[in-house]
């Protein structure tokens, strides 16, 4: 799953502005040449094949650079740029986002989604049908996605993307269903 920043207006009804989604922010450099850590969001950017030209920048997508070499050590990847070959400079990258356009995003499998497709969405009580609020934003914990959901009277809540606690997702109809006896220990 991804986290998204999308910024699809269409300009005229021929030219279409690209959208882009957020898949993981560069962190600080680990050693002296030109590797960073990168915090993914969800799991596209292993899916990706390396080298893979990809655009980076703080808030939107600013300039295009391509990973060469991605290595996950334990929970932490790390990656290498091409051009990016000392300290100093992976340094200029470190805090960006790096982005994919939406139509080159990898297929999902069935009950596959992506954060960007999660955002929004209802979520309910499987067995009384009640709506508890709407996914705010998708969080991408080392051990597990969790949903943050703001509730209908207005506050929020955190809620585990599992199989205990997730009953379904209804992408068409824009609904997750959550296990009765999760929310009532959750909420």
């Amino acid at each position: 799953m991804v986290d998204s920043d999308p910024s699809d207006s269409p300009e005229s009804p021929e030219v279409r502005k690209t959208e882009f989604i957020a898949i993981a922010t560069v962190g600080r450099p680990v050693g002296l040449k030109g590797w960073c850590r990168i915090f993914t969001f969800g799991s596209t950017l292993e899916k990706v094949k390396i080298p893979y030209t990809i655009t980076a920048g703080l808030k939107n997508p600013e300039v295009s650079v391509t990973l060469k070499e991605l290595r996950k050590d334990a929970n932490v990847y790390k990656g290498l740029f091409k051009g990016y070959d000392t300290r100093e400079e992976i340094e200029s990258l470190k805090n960006h986002k790096l982005y994919i356009e939406k139509e080159k995003l990898p297929i999902t499998r069935e009950n596959e989604f992506y954060h960007f497709e999660l955002e929004g969405m209802a979520v309910f009580n499987d067995v009384k049908n009640e709506c508890i609020g709407k996914v705010n934003r998708v969080f991408n914990y080392p051990t597990v996605d969790a949903l943050e959901v703001r509730k209908e009277d207005g506050s929020m809540c955190i809620i585990p993307m599992t199989e205990l606690v997730i009953e379904r997702i209804d992408k068409e109809n824009q609904k997750i269903y959550v296990n009765d006896s999760a929310v009532e220990e959750l909420l």
